[in-house]
């Protein structure tokens, strides 16, 4: 809740809503998990350094397990729906690809939920290669060229317009993005690229890993407005999408994807390592798995020269003793699939926009958190001073951007929890901010009842005050 809200309830002028501390609670929530995310995904990504084990990692290890702890997680949903609120449509038919329960009009094409989690595991790969190579914050500021991506895409796709406020906000994103890597621009020292490996020793990676970070916000941007259509049902005759049936089929689809994009690991980016042959690719996923459970896999290919100096170094990460990818990926699942649910709430119920703009707040807390060795390991780094400067511009840059709502073409609030809000007002239509207006608590709303206690001053205003 904002000071002004704040202020109105404490002098009586008008309830204590629901809606005044959902979405302040659930950014909260999504912001910490997603920040200590981050942090985990880059100590294991340090682990599986080589770029074959790190497409086995991005493509199997890590779609398997999200989808188990997926499933997990919908059945405590089916549990809470059935018993406590005496729905007795929920049960485990609610798993089924033709259940009625997928959307607010039933069944939900399965062809949709493929192209659903497309890009995030592009992303995923992407980020897999290039990640290992680069430090917690470069990463971090690079992700967030998604938003720029996300604003174009949303533009043309889903008809989003948007203020100036938020094309300075764009603006500032780039420039707070290079504002991290002035020093190394400017003098080359330390060199573009010079990153703190798993092992704690200083290397420079070839600039194509850094162009891989990059990319990957591309698929991310894509994917996250392709989210946002199907969960709001933007111009679709689908409806609106059920968030725990989207997340668990996207996630099986996406564990099918990895498989497929196995042959993924035949290509050699900047020469490192080992080149993998389709012949060779079991005996490569059996060594990622071996890496994976904290062993130290066999010299392969007879190397020499830089290529055993690699080999020998992987070893080191997969066997080093601030445990094993396998510890760090048990703790890593629980924040993943929180995050993901929350930024599938967040996406639904506000927009996908206004989500990668909470990400940005993500990237600064995962950047101060990724200085802690406890967190990081043996490759957590302090930030330099640009490197807090581009925190400060990035978080100055998504203050910019929550100052104003997005509108569609029409003019109209893209904000679903608003709409719901209006439509329980008997509001629909009326763009004005009731203040004074005291309203009960609704309870017809399946998906989200909080959405239909809303009254009052927009979500993302009550955020940026």
């Amino acid at each position: 809740m904002g000071l002004k809200g704040l202020r109105e309830v404490v002098t009586g002028r008008r309830k204590l809503r629901f809606i005044d501390v959902v979405v302040p609670v659930i950014f909260t929530f999504y912001t910490v998990m997603r920040a200590v995310d981050r942090v985990f995904s880059t100590r294991i990504s340090k682990i599986m350094e080589s770029p074959a084990y790190a497409t086995v990692y991005s493509n199997i290890i890590f779609t398997l397990g999200l989808f188990c702890a997926q499933i997990i997680c919908s059945l405590g949903y089916i549990a809470f729906q059935r018993f406590y609120k005496k729905d007795k449509r929920y049960g485990l038919g609610f798993f089924s690809p033709i259940s009625p329960l997928a959307s607010t009009t039933g069944r939900y094409p399965q062809y949709l939920l493929f192209l659903f989690i497309i890009g995030d595991q592009l992303n995923t790969i992407l980020l897999g290669w290039g990640a290992p190579r680069a430090d917690q914050d470069l990463q971090n500021i690079f992700s967030q060229f998604a938003l720029v991506f996300t604003v174009i895409f949303a533009y043309f796709i889903l008809k989003t317009r948007y203020s100036q406020n938020h094309i300075i906000a764009c603006v500032l994103v780039f420039l707070a993005s290079f504002q991290t890597m002035t020093v190394e621009i400017q003098t080359n020292d330390p060199p573009l690229g010079t990153y703190t490996n798993g092992n704690g020793d200083t290397v420079k990676s070839p600039i194509i890993f850094i162009i891989l970070l990059f990319l990957a916000s591309i698929p991310a941007a894509a994917g996250n407005v392709f989210k946002q259509w199907c969960l709001q049902g933007v111009g679709s005759k689908y409806g609106e999408l059920d968030i725990f049936y989207a997340s668990t089929w996207s996630g099986f689809w996406q564990f099918i994807l990895g498989l497929i994009l196995i042959p993924l690991m035949w290509i050699n980016f900047g020469g490192e390592g080992t080149p993998i042959s389709p012949s060779t690719t079991g005996q490569a996923i059996g060594d990622t798995f071996t890496c994976f459970f904290g062993s130290a896999p066999p010299l392969r290919g007879n190397p020499t020269g830089q290529a055993l100096i690699d080999q020998q170094n992987q070893q080191q990460l997969c066997a080093g003793s601030s445990g094993s990818a396998f510890e760090w990926f048990l703790v890593y699942s629980i924040f993943n699939l929180s995050f993901n649910v929350t930024l599938l709430w967040l996406t639904k119920y506000l927009s996908t926009t206004w989500a990668q703009v909470a990400t940005g707040v993500v990237v600064g807390l995962s950047s101060i958190l990724g200085q802690w060795k406890a967190l990081m390991g043996p490759s957590a780094t302090a930030l330099s001073f640009e490197e807090y400067m581009g925190i400060v511009i990035m978080c100055v840059a998504l203050w910019t951007y929550c100052l104003e709502d997005e509108v569609n073409a029409d003019g109209e609030d893209v904000f679903l929890i608003n709409k719901r809000r209006d439509e329980a007002d008997g509001t629909v239509g009326d763009d004005k901010v009731h203040v004074d207006d005291l309203e009960q608590p609704h309870r017809s709303s399946q998906m989200l009842t909080t959405a239909q206690m809303a009254n009052g001053e927009s979500a993302t205003k009550l955020i940026a005050r």
